[in-house]
């Protein structure tokens, strides 16, 4: 299987936490990001995690900061995926500054919710933005 979606997955997770000359290292090995002692073999990653559900999914670590294991794992769309990230050090509540122009995403696309005075102003914006399109 190792010309297959699922199999180069599973190479990129192990190489982004294992391998120190990879360029993502950084933000998952380098940070403590582990795979599971089992999924170190391919055959037990594709047993616990199947094939990819579409090309549109990708693997999702449902703590960002947890490690690569069963229970710590899914396929999600990379839009939801996008938004399980850490956050910039110069960003304090997951809003990005931009001379005050507030963004996020909405499946692939960017909305433009507005330019605000204050940060909390901006916060508000943003978690009744993220109320409307993600009910969370």
């Amino acid at each position: 299987m190792c010309k297959t979606k699922i199999y180069r997955t599973w190479a990129n997770m192990k190489r982004r936490c294992l391998h120190t000359n990879n360029p993502s290292f950084k933000n998952y090995g380098g940070r403590g990001i582990r795979v599971c002692k089992r999924w170190l073999k391919f055959e037990n990653f594709f047993a616990d995690m199947g094939h990819k559900p579409d090309n549109k999914m990708t693997l999702e670590r449902i703590d960002n900061d947890g490690n690569y294991e069963p229970s710590n794992c899914k396929w999600a769309p990379r839009a939801e995926n996008n938004r399980n990230t850490r956050r910039q050090k110069n960003d304090l509540c997951g809003i990005c500054f931009v001379k005050s122009r507030k963004k996020y995403l909405v499946r692939i696309d960017q909305k433009h919710i507005g330019i605000f005075k204050t940060l909390k102003e901006a916060v508000i914006a943003r978690k009744k933005a993220e109320q409307k399109n993600w009910g969370k």
